[in-house]
């Protein structure tokens, strides 16, 4: 869960919310070396969603595999 949520946030900075999915590779990359603060403010942060589901929910363009739909 806490993946999805780092995806979401990274989305956010993006132009349209769409980004590739190597930019979003490094991005996390760079996040999960930042430190524990980080790592644990997003398991914090999922924990309160549970039930994000970005596929139901429709945040995410699957056939255009490129970001949420718009």
């Amino acid at each position: 869960m806490a993946t999805i949520v780092i995806i979401l946030k990274l989305l956010v900075g993006y132009p349209n919310g769409m980004a590739s999915v190597d930019d979003l590779k490094l991005k996390m990359v760079i996040l999960a070396k930042s430190g524990q603060d980080w790592s644990e403010r997003t398991r914090l942060l999922a924990a309160r969603m549970p039930d994000l589901s970005i596929f139901t929910m429709g945040l995410w363009n699957a056939a255009h595999s490129a970001g949420p739909s718009q």
